[in-house]
């Protein structure tokens, strides 16, 4: 998961929640990710950085933290710099206009990802 929308909480994308459940609060809240990790869930690789300005990394650190508390094999990066959107970070999605660079700091996640998908 790339910078994940997960919480309808204090750090919610507010947008996301609506789109997906309306204006209720609470309706949003039933489908906040961090409050349903169970056993179930499959292993995860995430990455998030620190300055995206569109979906905080909180959300990204409540998941993490979920999946911690049920033993959910899982694999998380955090990079300092980079704004909401930066997909494979690399050429090809690019959009200057947005912030969004290739950054070959960034890319590195794909190759992370694929290593970690092999170890299991």
């Amino acid at each position: 998961l790339c910078y994940p929308v997960v919480s309808a909480g204090a750090y919610a994308h507010r947008g996301s929640f609506v789109r997906l459940a309306g204006e209720n609060a609470a309706e949003q809240r039933r489908f906040s990710l961090e409050t349903l990790v169970s056993a179930r869930m499959p292993r995860t690789f995430l990455w998030h950085t620190l300055t995206d300005a569109t979906v905080p990394v909180e959300n990204t650190l409540l998941l993490e933290a979920a999946l911690r508390r049920e033993n959910i094999s899982h694999e998380l990066h955090l990079f300092p710099h980079g704004v909401h959107g930066l997909a494979l970070a690399d050429l090809e999605t690019a959009d200057p206009m947005k912030g969004r660079v290739p950054d070959r700091h960034i890319n590195r996640w794909q190759a992370l990802c694929a290593e970690w998908l092999k170890e299991e």
